[in-house]
């Protein structure tokens, strides 16, 4: 996903140049359209970091800056579930201002892959711990409104390989598509919990088989 914007701009650049010369202020014009895209791109883009952070409309510079300065390289550097964590940010935001911060953490401790888990190294959790007192900062006395925004915003289910491949597997090898029917009906609502089975089942970080299977590891 953080790829296509560019990749986008790079395909519209080859088709402004191409039409420059049907264009009255030629490659001029061109250009000015060029940049006038990619400054709509970078505002849609960074609408989306601000909604799935739960900001208003008028922080949408500093949910660019916190999600592409601390969270964004926060979340790679902790190998953890992208979706996981977007929409466990939410939790945090339930409890009491004066959390401390192993409260404040504990609600993304699921998001987390690695073993030992890196949730626990203190300077795993001192980095998390910035982020989130910046993050909550930033929200200020409306959360139940931010919470609202969030999960509306991240989605509790998205479907990955390791789903997929239960799915197909069963529909293929025993004409059984109960799986397929369950997921059909799960992603209807993807942005609800739903039920507490649904949630064991799916709500979930990809299984630790799903990460050594090859080609299912890379796409869950």
């Amino acid at each position: 996903f953080m790829n296509q914007p560019g990749a986008g701009l790079a395909n519209f650049a080859v088709l402004a140049g191409s039409c420059a010369p049907l264009l009255d202020g030629g490659e001029d014009e061109a250009q000015a359209i060029l940049e006038r895209l990619q400054g709509e791109m970078e505002t849609k883009v960074a609408d989306v970091w601000r909604k799935k952070l739960g900001l208003s409309e008028s922080q949408r510079a500093a949910a660019s800056t916190l999600f592409e300065n601390k969270l964004e390289p926060l979340m790679r550097e902790s190998n953890v579930d992208y979706v996981l964590v977007f929409r466990q940010l939410a939790e945090c935001l339930v409890l009491p201002g004066d959390a401390s911060e192993d409260d404040l953490l504990e609600p993304l401790a699921p998001a987390f892959y690695d073993a030992p888990n890196a949730f626990y190294e203190k300077d795993t959790r001192s980095k998390w711990c910035d982020f989130i007192k910046a993050w909550v900062d930033l929200v200020g006395e409306d959360r139940d409104a931010a919470i609202v925004q969030m999960n509306s915003q991240n989605p509790a289910y998205v479907l990955r390989e390791w789903m997929l491949v239960k799915a197909y597997t069963a529909a293929k090898e025993e004409d059984d598509f109960s799986v397929v029917k369950e997921l059909f009906e799960l992603t209807k609502t993807p942005y609800d919990l739903g039920s507490e089975e649904m949630q064991e089942k799916y709500y979930r970080r990809a299984p630790d088989q799903a990460l050594k299977a090859g080609g299912t590891a890379f796409m869950s």
